[in-house]
């Protein structure tokens, strides 16, 4: 099956909803790539300043971080412009919804940010880049491949 085929969401079967809930599942387990991406976008986006929206943000986060302020400070730091290109006056409050169901989820090794931040000092971009995904993964409560 390719797609549904109901019209009306009170026609669908058991099957059409089974074969939506996968698709759903393999897309929900795909967020940490797409926050990647809008995470990287940043270094493309409004210009003009010093540095960019991405060095903004990995400023800011490695500043929470060296503060010891906790893991949901550290996130909401490092992807609170995230939303910019599409809410530039409500950027926040877009990634505030986006991070929203994974606020709860203080729990991540500190073994794993500072490796993460250590890769950002290093400027290893390729390293950085799959730290970040390790660490949406386990901050979004998903199995690490």
């Amino acid at each position: 099956m390719n797609k549904v085929d109901f019209i009306s969401m009170e026609n669908g079967t058991a099957e059409e909803y089974a074969f939506l809930d996968k698709l759903e599942n393999q897309y929900l387990e795909d967020l940490p790539s797409r926050l990647i991406e809008a995470l990287k976008a940043l270094d493309f986006s409004l210009s003009g300043y010093q540095v960019s929206r991405l060095e903004h943000s990995l400023q800011g986060a490695t500043r929470a971080f060296l503060a010891e302020e906790d893991l949901e400070m550290v996130m909401a730091v490092l992807f609170h412009d995230i939303g910019d290109s599409l809410a530039p006056h409500s950027h926040s409050e877009m990634a505030a919804a986006i991070l929203r169901h994974s606020s709860q989820r203080k729990s991540i090794g500190l073994l794993s940010i500072m490796v993460f931040f250590k890769c950002i000092i290093m400027r290893t971009t390729l390293a950085v880049i799959e730290m970040l995904e390790r660490l949406l993964l386990i901050v979004l409560g998903m199995t690490i491949p």
